[in-house]
């Protein structure tokens, strides 16, 4: 199901709302102004300087105590980095969906090296101590927009398929059929409706809450004490007493 953006423009005027105008979102296509920002600041490789202390997995003390610095200390390096967007259109949608993400990643060994003096040592010539670690940094050879991580995790039932092209979970194809024929399906309060959500048939008692995306009521509210809600009548039927 696509999604539909409502955009509210609001102009001020010396601190106060003087207009709110509500403007049904449909993708534009980018003039060129516009598109030169695009190329500007789509997903692609640069040139980011990163700091190795932050990059290492050891500390910056020597037997816990004397604080040393390792140089180089800053080194320049490859990583992803840009916005994700359908090329000649503006979608916000599509922004929120896809984040740019490394293709591929090499590392690299940086050794940096450090000294420190110390001053209790009984050869004056022998003060001078040089330290050295190996930190291991990434480089992005490629990059790619895809969807973002929690995206994937979103599809809650067997019944639905993640699809990367839209970055959404939907209903598998192959439940084409049975949504066509629930469409048919009319019980005394009405037609049945398709919940693309659960991607199951559902009754028509459900439908103002699945189209205003509200809470969803409890099925047992719907009869009265003694009764329960038949699913696939959409109706209140007696509940038969067990008896042993």
């Amino acid at each position: 199901m696509s999604a539909i953006i409502i955009i509210i423009l609001i102009l001020m005027t010396h601190g106060h709302c003087s207009k709110v105008q509500y403007v049904q979102y449909q993708p534009m296509m980018m003039n060129n102004s516009d598109q030169l920002l695009y190329e500007q600041s789509r997903c692609s490789l640069e040139y980011q300087t990163i700091d190795l202390d932050s990059e290492s997995s050891t500390t910056n003390s020597i037997n816990g105590h004397q604080s040393i610095h390792y140089y180089p200390r800053c080194i320049r390096v490859s990583r992803c980095i840009g916005c994700c967007s359908m090329q000649g259109q503006i979608n916000f949608d599509d922004w929120n969906q896809r984040e740019c993400r490394p293709t591929n990643i090499q590392y690299k060994t940086i050794i940096q090296t450090a000294q420190s003096i110390d001053h209790y040592h009984h050869n004056p010539d022998m003060m001078m101590k040089l330290y050295h670690r190996k930190v291991q940094v990434a480089y992005h050879t490629g990059c790619q927009c895809y969807c973002r991580q929690h995206l994937m995790n979103q599809c809650s039932n067997q019944r639905q398929k993640f699809y990367n092209d839209s970055c959404r979970c939907e209903c598998r194809p192959d439940l084409v059929h049975e949504r066509f024929e629930c469409t048919k399906r009319l019980t005394i309060h009405g037609h049945m409706f398709w919940d693309n959500d659960r991607c199951e048939c559902r009754c028509p008692q459900f439908y103002y809450a699945y189209k205003h995306h509200l809470h969803p009521m409890s099925i047992d509210t719907f009869c009265p004490r003694g009764h329960r809600f038949d699913m696939n009548n959409c109706k209140c039927i007696k509940q038969k007493n067990n008896i042993l």
